[in-house]
Formats: structure tokens, sequence, C-alpha cells
């Protein structure tokens, strides 16, 4: 498939359009609608190969063969992910999943299993890892650094080991009544 410019008629090299019936399609340096994992606008987005759509929020088999996370806005994704209800840590430079290997994150001493599940290496790390979303989720909601957030946790529910923490899910120590 090609992409030909509805008002010059000339067909459209390296760029990402949007069709008469809505959709959008990326095309090669030959005009060539693009399919797998594609770099464009400096990041890497993947294709699918029978509809052509950029696939967001999904884990993909690339075109050599390697499996790669793309986030919400289609992007591929680095650092610590949750991704369907654990974490992984994905290599900053290749992308890549990184399985069997102990390695720090964020002053947290994780472990990546063989099937790349990331737990503390320790209790301390497994708090962390734990409130690590939520801090993130303050941050970009409130502004609050998550460094803050950690260390009110930290304090409060003694690193979450404090009955209010353990018993009732307080890891801020706030108590009232509510009616």
């Amino acid at each position: 498939y090609y992409y030909f410019d509805p008002v010059t008629y000339l067909r459209v090299d390296n760029d990402y359009r949007q069709s008469q019936w809505g959709d959008w399609y990326l095309f090669g340096n030959d005009g060539r609608i693009q399919t797998g994992v594609q770099k464009w606008a400096g990041t890497y987005y993947y294709f699918d190969p029978v509809t052509y759509l950029r696939v967001d929020n999904d884990y993909r088999q690339s075109q050599w063969g390697d499996w790669y996370l793309f986030g919400n806005d289609g992007r591929i994704l680095s650092g610590l992910q949750k991704w369907a209800g654990s974490y992984y840590y994905f290599d900053p430079s290749t992308y890549l999943k990184v399985t069997n290997k102990n390695f720090t994150f964020a002053g947290m001493a994780l472990h990546a299993d063989a099937s790349g599940i990331i737990t503390g290496q320790n209790r301390n790390s497994s708090f962390m890892l734990s409130i690590y979303q939520a801090a993130l989720d303050g941050w970009h909601q409130y502004g609050v650094l998550p460094s803050v957030t950690a260390a009110q946790a930290i304090l409060e529910s003694a690193w979450g080991e404090s009955a209010l923490a353990t018993e009732g899910h307080n890891l801020f120590g706030i108590k009232g009544s509510y009616n």
C-alpha cells in the first residue's frame, strides 16, 4: 500500500499520515506502508502486519524475533514497567526484557527471574517496589516527588511493617473518623 497526497497527488514517502477513513499509517522511504518495529520521530513503534495500524499498550514480537513492550502512546518502553500485573525491567539500550539477573534501579536491589518478573532482593527493596507506581502516580497527578512519598511511607509505616500498615493497609499513619 502507498499513500498519495490528496492535493498534489504525489506519493508520500517517510511520513505518518491519516487516511480518508481516519486511521493513521506509517509510510517508509520508498513510500510503502510499514509493519513491525519501525523508528519514527526519534523512538520506536510497532505496526501490526495485518492491519498496518500502530499497536498501543502491548508486548509484541518484532520482525527479527525479539519481544518489546509498547506503551499507551505506542512508544517502545524501557526501565521498570508494570505489565500484566507484574514488574519487568527493560534495558534502556536494547529495550529487551532483563532475565536471570540481580541489579539496582532507583536505589532498589532487584532480581529478575527466568521469566523477567521483578522482585526485591531484601525487605526494604520489596517495600519500595510495592509503592513504586503509587509514588510515581502521586508525582504526575499532584506534583509530590516520589522520594518524598517514599520517605513519608517509610517513616510512618516502618518500611511497611507497622501494625497500622500490615493490618489496616495504612502507610502514612493517617487516622480519623469517617461518617
